[in-house]
């Protein structure tokens, strides 16, 4: 059931949701609006969850989907750490960090460099490798 479930499937989930409407949604996508519809119908058929109430003028989340939402939004953030991830280290940026310290060195500051330095370097990493999607 759920091992059918596509990444595609996700974002056009997250899109549709994003915009409130799925003819939004497939321009953001730059896909027609019945592949947008199509590929929502499949991904509640495969859950077996009605995501959108479509009984109005525009969709509208259900509790369901409104609670499968935020899944979603990890999954999909996930999957871009996971490329993020792998393009650094075929980039050969390595994983860690070795440092020596010297006896000199107030050792006290050790920890609060230590995190500025993994703050800074994360938010460099996160902005020029993972590309959201708007």
């Amino acid at each position: 059931m759920l091992d059918g479930v596509s990444l595609d499937q996700l974002r056009t989930f997250l899109a549709a949701a994003d915009e409130g409407s799925f003819s939004a949604a497939g321009r953001r996508l730059r896909r027609a609006q019945s592949v947008v519809s199509q590929s929502l119908a499949n991904l509640e058929g495969q859950l077996g969850v009605k995501l959108f109430d479509r009984s109005g003028h525009r969709p509208v989340l259900t509790d369901k989907g409104r609670a499968l939402l935020a899944d979603a939004r990890t999954v999909a953030g996930d999957v871009d750490l996971l490329k993020a991830r792998a393009k650094n280290l075929a980039g050969g940026l390595e994983p860690e960090l070795s440092v020596t310290v010297d006896v000199m060195f107030r050792t006290r500051c050790l920890p609060t460099r230590s995190r500025l330095f993994r703050r800074n370097f994360r938010r460099r990493c996160s902005d020029s490798t993972l590309s959201r999607a708007p």
